[in-house]
């Protein structure tokens, strides 16, 4: 952005950086909690916590998505701009726009792949059943 120009987008770079940065922070935080949920010692006794922790964990992934969603717009819109001021100036940084277009479509993809996941199992729980350290699935 600093290369192209600060009137090739409406955001400045340092400050792009700052919100995602936090951004990212915050859905880590988020995942973590609803992880720190899904991990208890005795999953017959906190079912309901079960139910808050998976909860918390796809909100987090959800957001996550969202916000790179975002990202992914705002340098779709940075790209744009920068070919109407610049041109073909720009012929140089082309391999840089596409190899983050593969990029971030890989990721939306992986989120995508990752929240449905979540979300698919999210009535089931893997209990432990007997002493031969057998797991079985019971819905919630």
């Amino acid at each position: 952005m600093s290369y192209v120009g600060p009137e090739s987008t409406f955001i400045s770079h340092t400050m792009i950086t700052k919100v995602f940065v936090l951004v990212d922070i915050i859905c880590f935080l988020t995942q973590s909690a609803g992880s720190a949920f899904l991990f208890q010692e005795d999953p017959l006794a906190h079912v309901n916590q079960l139910k808050i922790g998976r909860a918390v964990l796809i909100t987090g992934f959800v957001f996550q998505m969202a916000a790179f969603c975002i990202f992914t717009l705002i340098a779709i819109l940075f790209h744009r701009k920068s070919i109407q001021l610049k041109g073909d100036q720009l012929r140089p940084l082309r391999p840089l726009f596409w190899a983050f277009y593969l990029s971030a479509s890989l990721i939306i993809i992986r989120s995508i792949y990752r929240t449905i996941g979540e979300c698919s199992v999210a009535s089931c729980v893997y209990l432990p059943f007997g002493t031969d350290k057998t797991s079985r699935v019971r819905r919630l």
